[in-house]
């Protein structure tokens, strides 16, 4: 895992203007290192979400045994690796999408990074909503409806 991150580092330093920031979703139960509730949640919510995804469906077989391989790969982002990025923004993923984006844009304007945007509109209930419903309708393209 540490080298597709060097990787994706690598390749935005290379092409684009911005910053780069790391969004890590945590489960406030699991212990640190360890993933057992992270797992079950994302495998719920991939079952539930059905077809839309592009590659990780809710039928997909093997799904517990992809997941748990992806799991035994990861490894922890190192304190040089931080230095990378503008911000790292610990997020709860069993919190409601809306409250997640709330919290990540926030601190993105504490941080000075949306410089361009008015606060309030990023943050107003019309546009998160309006961003959920633009996800919602992506995935059900993507589950064929």
């Amino acid at each position: 895992m540490r080298q597709h991150r060097q990787e994706i580092l690598t390749a935005m330093q290379s092409g684009g203007i911005g910053s780069t920031i790391l969004i890590q979703f945590v489960h406030p139960d699991d212990l640190a290192g360890r993933w057992d509730h992270a797992l079950a949640l994302c495998e719920s919510r991939i079952k539930n979400r059905g077809q839309g995804h592009r590659t990780l469906m809710g039928n997909t077989p093997k799904l517990k045994e992809i997941l748990r391989k992806t799991v035994a790969d990861v490894q922890a982002v190192e304190e040089e690796e931080l230095r990378a990025f503008a911000v790292r923004i610990e997020v709860d993923m069993t919190q409601e999408p809306m409250m997640l984006a709330r919290q990540v844009i926030s601190s993105l304007l504490d941080h000075g990074l949306l410089p361009s945007f008015d606060p309030d509109e990023l943050l107003s209930n019309s546009a998160l909503h309006g961003a959920m419903q633009a996800a919602i309708d992506v995935e059900a393209r993507l589950a064929g409806g």
